[in-house]
């Protein structure tokens, strides 16, 4: 009767990720409002494909395709071209990854006008002694002049090794969760609780821009895969909640804004200590 009943709980599982994958296919790539937005920062990405060396289509963890990118190539989009102008209150990302070297780099950055300043993104460092640093930059560059780190974690070093791993935000929390496990937890103070951006910022990946650089790169059999998603919010109360919206593998963007969605986050994180091959 247990394994029945395990058997079932799966099955009710593996279907709740079937339908939110589902979900992320219909990908709305006009310019997103403050309010809701599919976001796949995949199309800048592929649209250099063939025009530039330094990326190149590779293959992924399982299987996936993936895109490589080698250190050096800029790809930047204007941010307001595919994210809200004022950033999300409660937030994730998730990341699978595979660094080519020690040297690490930005993941993505979101920088200010004058390439001076993060005011978001994710930074992969070696620490030394075997581990690496993973650091959330969180400024607002209308009011600071340097690059703010609000939480920075200490890890086993994965450099050639694949890593899946995820920042949650929420309100005075930044919480890690590394190789499928709870690794540790930071309380915060945001100023501001949630980040204004200028129309003239810009969206870096794998990089943050000609000034700060540390570029980020992978090889040809590495995934590079970015992609940043953002739930759906209700226009009509009577409508039906969509859940939240998951990529299978890459960097992702998930919003918070109930309580089912934290309970559909710490079930991915069951998915992996199962091994089960999907990922979010």
């Amino acid at each position: 009767m247990h394994t029945m009943t395990k058997i079932i709980r799966l099955y009710l599982l593996f279907l709740l990720l079937y339908i939110t994958i589902c979900n992320v296919l219909s990908i709305d790539l006009n310019a997103p409002g403050d309010s809701e937005s599919d976001i796949d920062l995949l199309v800048p990405v592929k649209s250099l494909l063939n025009e530039r060396v330094e990326l190149y289509k590779a293959k992924g963890l399982d299987g996936f395709p993936a895109v490589g990118i080698k250190r050096g190539v800029e790809i930047v989009v204007p941010y307001r071209q595919y994210l809200p102008r004022k950033f999300f209150r409660n937030f994730a990302f998730t990341a699978v990854i595979r660094p080519d070297d020690r040297q690490g780099g930005y993941l993505f950055a979101v920088v200010n006008p004058l390439d001076t300043v993060v005011d978001l993104g994710v930074l992969v460092e070696s620490a030394g002694d075997n581990q690496t640093n993973i650091t959330l930059l969180y400024t607002d560059s209308s009011k600071e002049t340097d690059t703010k780190a609000l939480a920075s974690f200490l890890v086993p070093e994965f450099t050639k090794d694949w890593v899946k791993f995820a920042l949650e935000i929420q309100e005075d929390n930044v919480v890690l969760y590394f190789r499928c496990i709870r690794f540790a937890t930071r309380q915060v103070k945001r100023k501001p609780v949630q980040l204004v951006m200028d129309d003239a910022h810009k969206l870096y990946i794998a990089s943050a821009g000609p000034i700060l650089r540390k570029e980020f790169e992978m090889n040809k059999n590495e995934l590079a895969e970015v992609a940043f998603l953002k739930k759906i919010k209700k226009k009509n109360k009577k409508k039906k909640n969509r859940g939240n919206k998951i990529f299978p593998y890459g960097i992702t963007i998930l919003t918070f804004d109930k309580s089912i969605d934290q309970i559909l986050f710490f079930l991915f994180f069951f998915l992996c200590k199962e091994k089960i091959s999907l990922w979010l």
